[in-house]
């Protein structure tokens, strides 16, 4: 849902241009305006820029907006998640709309500092040093590399033979009594993925040969993990289990204020492509106005 039509947006940004040097409208509402704030106000002073956001709805309520936008009054950026088409057929940037390298926003929050940070902000007792060797983050995100990223690349095949997406969550293949995943559940759904993908294309020689192509170029590491994995929906809420059982930290934060905590500990260094864009976009409006 729109919070905003696009004359209302339009008018919002004309009164902001004066402040600010560029207006960046984001995926979801306006419960998440102060994450978007308290991260875009670091990356922006990091750039020596003003940045103010805006949130907008869906991804598709993002796209329409930017389609339909033909003021050129303020410098502007669309920006949407990558989602699963990162690993198929990436969204394609343009003039003032750029899709995230990652597969959300949440992604970028993830890194080993940040998560430490996390754990620091809600342990009380225990110093850094001794929460990240507890933790092991290397350790803990290659093992969800591992099992969620074959299902992921069966998922991105089947989407790209039949408009079909929809995931088990990664706590339905986790045995939380024992802290380990069931393997047996991941070689199920992997299977039963398979299948529908042979069914789709009618030739099971060639549904495997796309599995495989699709696992090569997304090897099961830590990298792709953060890139590929949903980190709303899979990476954060794993890590969260992860503090708990590993440092015996009970985190007493909701989602909102957990975001909160990790935009302001992030290493911004991962927001290097959107940084570039944020930079062309100024200097094209800039050009265009002098």
């Amino acid at each position: 849902m729109l919070e905003y039509s696009l004359d209302e947006k339009n008018i919002a940004g004309k009164l902001k241009k004066s402040t600010s040097d560029i207006v960046i409208y984001t995926e979801d509402n306006d419960e998440c305006h102060l994450f978007y704030k308290t991260l875009f106000d670091r990356i922006g002073l990091d750039m020596g820029l003003k940045i103010v956001t805006q949130q907008l709805g869906s991804c598709d309520d993002v796209q329409q907006s930017c389609d339909e936008d033909e003021d050129d009054s303020y410098a502007k950026l669309y920006l949407v998640d990558g989602d699963l088409f990162l690993m198929y057929e990436p969204k394609k940037e343009k003039k003032n709309f750029f899709p995230l390298d990652r597969y959300c926003i949440e992604n970028f929050l993830l890194d080993q500092n940040a998560i430490v940070e996390l754990a620091y902000a809600n342990n009380g007792t225990k110093g850094k040093e001794i929460l990240k060797d507890e933790l092991c983050y290397e350790e803990i995100m290659s093992c969800i590399a591992q099992k969620m990223l074959p299902i992921y690349c069966r998922n991105a095949v089947l989407k790209c033979v039949k408009d079909r997406n929809k995931f088990k969550g990664w706590g339905y293949f986790y045995d939380n009594k024992n802290k380990c995943f069931f393997q047996e559940k991941i070689e199920i759904e992997k299977e039963e993925l398979e299948k529908e993908i042979t069914n789709e294309v009618k030739n099971s020689e060639i549904a495997i040969h796309m599995i495989h192509v699709m696992e090569e170029e997304h090897p099961h590491n830590v990298e792709n993990a953060l890139r590929y994995l949903s980190g709303k929906d899979c990476l954060l809420s794993y890590l969260q289990s992860q503090i708990c059982f590993k440092t015996q930290t009970n985190i007493g934060m909701d989602r909102a204020a957990i975001k909160l905590l990790l935009a302001k500990e992030c290493d911004l260094d991962s927001f290097s492509a959107l940084r570039n864009k944020i930079r062309q976009v100024i200097e094209k409006f800039n050009q265009n106005v002098a």
